[in-house]
């Protein structure tokens, strides 16, 4: 991913706080029209996690992880998923436990949950994940 040096993007005076920024979007900004298909996956501790797709038969993906305590139902996420479909991709939204709108069966904490999770989510769409090592190099 390339590197912003030097941005023209130059926030309004009153959203030059970077609190503000993120604060007031999300009181005030609706997007509409995006109906996700839910996808339940089932995880080896009888729990489950919830992937939410914008499916366009197109030929890329991406994969939008919320923040904390967000979910794939918060204006950010759905803005996200609903320009990157009109741009011809593919989006799934990962939801973290208990992030998806439901209660989940196990006790587990978000942050303990969001890498193991997502490599889950890897295998997943990638269907394994194949590392070479150059031994010579280690």
């Amino acid at each position: 991913m390339p590197l912003i040096k030097e941005s023209s993007y130059r926030p309004p005076w009153w959203l030059k706080n970077s609190h503000l920024s993120t604060v007031i979007p999300s009181l005030f900004r609706e997007v509409k029209d995006v109906e996700y298909k839910r996808e339940r996956i089932k995880t080896p501790d009888e729990d489950f996690i919830d992937l939410d797709w914008l499916k366009g038969d197109n030929d890329r993906l991406i994969v939008l992880l919320h923040g904390l305590e967000g979910g794939s139902d918060r204006s950010y996420m759905q803005g996200m998923a609903k320009y990157f479909n009109q741009k011809s991709w593919d989006v799934v939204a990962y939801n973290c436990r208990g992030c998806s709108g439901e209660t989940n069966l196990q006790p587990r904490f978000i942050i303990m949950e969001i890498l193991m999770m997502f490599l889950a989510l890897l295998n997943i769409l990638i269907g394994h994940l194949t590392i070479e090592v150059d031994h010579d190099r280690v």
